[in-house]
């Protein structure tokens, strides 16, 4: 509770001069504090208010400079004004950013440089013509019909600039994920679309999914892009999905890497200590086939064979897109189960 007002008044004639300056400057702070408060809600709109303000200031003084005609002072002068006048890094760098926040990831696109999921004619494919077949690093490539398993498929150009007939093409949609193997098995007719999970994991896990990523011998690719989904750009704990840092917190594991021999006991370790019931989600093309290393004897993929898995994510890596898109069309509630990749808003 302060003084009354003639208090105050009175006792500014007793205090020492130091201390009338330092109530004098602490009134000056609160009100440049109060100014810049109602100037702008953000740090942006405050640099530009400061930087007009500097730049109507430095025009006043370079007219004064005229009508004195003094040329070493308006030289000088303008130097100074002629570099201010290009814009602060960080306010040039955040607005050339734009809006950085996917206000729907159900609906956002990737650039037409993304190589996403293949589109396949087999019209086009001569009789007795496997050139694709040949170039493909990971036999991911069959003919009769022309069929491309995206859980083997590691995203080359090699099927596309061999095909003399253009029957293999890419697109820029990174909307692919399958809850059963041989879902991930493209041919020119049909999506690859996960089907919706059961009334009972929606219940359990609907409105919020804790994750625990397990790097089983990764490039860090897939990792990159896991790490990517927390940033603001996707911001994937909006619809309650998060990862957590040990699996006795989560409610399943996302499995990236080709699961090699020294990874096994700790991803047996890490998928026991999750406690039920529980989901695993093979994201990428390593963790669901080897990727370019299947058949390599350092492997130990036995031990995914025991396991169930309930979302195959393919990509070599898979987008942050790829991934919201598969999990929230798993997830999607049951009033939505009629539209494939349907996202209930409610639960955002």
């Amino acid at each position: 509770m302060g003084l009354p007002h003639d208090l105050e008044r009175s006792l500014d004639d007793v205090r020492p001069s130091w201390a009338r300056k330092t109530r004098s400057w602490k009134r000056t702070w609160r009100q440049r504090v109060s100014c810049r408060m109602r100037c702008s809600r953000s740090n942006i709109r405050w640099s530009i208010v400061r930087m007009l303000l500097v730049y109507r200031l430095a025009f006043a003084l370079l007219a004064a400079d005229f009508e004195r005609n003094d040329v070493s002072r308006i030289n000088r002068r303008y130097t100074r004004l002629e570099m201010r006048l290009t814009p602060p890094k960080a306010l040039a760098v955040r607005l050339a950013e734009g809006q950085p926040v996917i206000p729907d990831v159900m609906a956002a696109s990737t650039p037409a440089r993304f190589r996403g999921q293949p589109k396949l004619d087999s019209t086009r494919c001569p009789d007795g013509c496997a050139v694709c077949v040949g170039v493909c690093p990971t036999g991911a490539i069959s003919t009769n019909p022309l069929t491309i398993d995206l859980g083997s498929c590691v995203f080359c150009p090699l099927c596309v600039e061999a095909c003399p007939e253009g029957a293999i093409t890419y697109t820029n949609d990174h909307r692919m994920a399958s809850t059963s193997r041989q879902g991930l098995l493209l041919r020119d007719v049909g999506e690859v679309t996960p089907e919706a999970c059961s009334e009972e994991i929606y219940k359990v896990f609907g409105h919020s999914l804790k994750l625990r990523s397990v790097s089983a011998g990764g490039c860090n690719g897939c990792e990159l892009e896991l790490n990517a989904l927390a940033n603001v750009n996707f911001d994937m704990g909006r619809f309650g999905i998060e990862f957590v840092a040990s699996p006795r917190h989560a409610d399943g594991i996302v499995l990236s890497g080709t699961t090699t021999r020294n990874m096994e006991h700790a991803l047996s370790a890490a998928y026991g200590a999750v406690p039920a019931p529980k989901l695993v989600i093979l994201f990428g093309a390593c963790a669901i086939s080897g990727g370019i290393f299947q058949g390599s004897n350092e492997l130990a993929r036995t031990y995914l064979q025991q396991l169930n898995i309930d979302l195959y994510i393919p990509g070599c890596p898979p987008h942050p897109l790829t991934f919201l898109y598969a999990l929230l069309t798993y997830l999607r509630s049951p009033q939505n189960r009629s539209k494939p990749g349907g996202l209930e808003h409610s639960w955002i």
